[in-house]
This record gives C-alpha cells, sequence and structure tokens, in this order.
C-alpha cells in the first residue's frame, strides 16, 4: 500500500496527463447530436476555417509548458556542465510533445463542437437556399439533395450530398419537382442551421 501511494505522489502528473488525454479519447467517442439541424457542407466550410489555427495551439501548449517547467525550477542548483538538459525537462518532453500532438488533432474537433452550440443560442437572420432533388429515401424517411457544387476528389468528379428529414406524405407534393427552397436560420456565428421547407 505504501508503494502503491509512493508511485501515485511520484507519477502524479504523469497520470493527469494519461486521464486527461483518455478523457478525450472517451469525449471522441460519445455523439451528442451536436450536429443535429446542420448540413454537412456547412460545417465543412466553417471547420476548414479553423484547421489553420491547430498548429499555433499546439505550439502554443508547447510554449507555455517549458515556460512553467523554467519557471518552477528557477531556484534548483543549475549543472556545472552546460550541455547537460535538465532530468526534469527530459522526463516532461515527451509528455509535453505527446498532449501536443493530441491537442493539435482534436482542437479543430473540440472547436467546431463548441462553435456549433454558440451558433444556436441566438438566431441573426435567415436565408433561402435551392437544392437539386436527387431522390427520396423511404425507409429513412429523408430527402437526398444535391447542393450543386461539384468537386474533384482523387481524380473523380464528386457532388456533395445533403439530408432533409421530410415525411412521404410531404414529398408526395415534389415528386415532379428537380428542386427545392429550404429556409434556413442564420446563427451567431453566421452558420445556417434548422432548414425548413418552403413551398
Amino acid at each position: 500500500m505504501k508503494n502503491l501511494k509512493a508511485f501515485l505522489k511520484k507519477n502524479v502528473q504523469t497520470i493527469l496527463y494519461i486521464t486527461f488525454v483518455l478523457f478525450i479519447f472517451y469525449i471522441n467517442t460519445i455523439d451528442f447530436g451536436i450536429e443535429d439541424g446542420y448540413f454537412k457542407s456547412d460545417i465543412e466550410i466553417f471547420q476548414t476555417n479553423i484547421d489553420v489555427y491547430s498548429i499555433y495551439v499546439a505550439g502554443f501548449f508547447v510554449l507555455i509548458s517549458f515556460l512553467f517547467l523554467i519557471f518552477k525550477n528557477r531556484n534548483k542548483i543549475k549543472s556545472e556542465n552546460p550541455n547537460i538538459i535538465s532530468p526534469e525537462y527530459l522526463k516532461h518532453t515527451p509528455l509535453i510533445l505527446f498532449m501536443a500532438v493530441i491537442i493539435y488533432a482534436d482542437f479543430a474537433e473540440i472547436t467546431k463542437d463548441c462553435s456549433l452550440i454558440i451558433n444556436k443560442q441566438k438566431q441573426m437572420d435567415t436565408v433561402e437556399r435551392m437544392f437539386i432533388i436527387h431522390s427520396y429515401n423511404e425507409k429513412r424517411s429523408v430527402l437526398i439533395l444535391l447542393n450543386g457544387e461539384k468537386e474533384i476528389e482523387l481524380g473523380v468528379m464528386t457532388e456533395n450530398i445533403e439530408f432533409y428529414k421530410m415525411e412521404k406524405n410531404i414529398y408526395k407534393n415534389l415528386e415532379n419537382k428537380k428542386s427545392i427552397k429550404l429556409k434556413f436560420k442564420i446563427g451567431l456565428l453566421g452558420i445556417p442551421f434548422d432548414s425548413e421547407y418552403t413551398k
């Protein structure tokens, strides 16, 4: 029991790092329905603007971590040999770099989820958009739409597909139509959400 307490006390920072990483991985496996009400293409456009900042945030974390270690060890006796790196830095460097990789990988995802929640807190405006009707999935009661924007992926021309929940009795009025107009709410961050069919 004493050995366990001594081990925990000695490695408390390492245990906290590992616990934090496991918590992040666990959170990422849960679907909180945050993206409900949003179209996939709108989320992708917003996330593209976030991705570029991930490397800066990870780098800032590394800088702050090492500055903290320098501050923490400022009063400790320094080695007479300037080529010897303090064991304190060597001990924490792998953990710091590992955490930086985790932050780099998850920053965009976490920021996106938080932004989507904030965006829905207040409606700032509305916008109407036209979509091409591709087909209707009766099993899922989903209208499959094309947003009209074509992209090239791996040399193949693809079209962005969106899914809009619609009951079959409403779809019957659209069977002979090629397009549909949807009205979106514009949230605090300018992201469209909660689309509504307008006749």
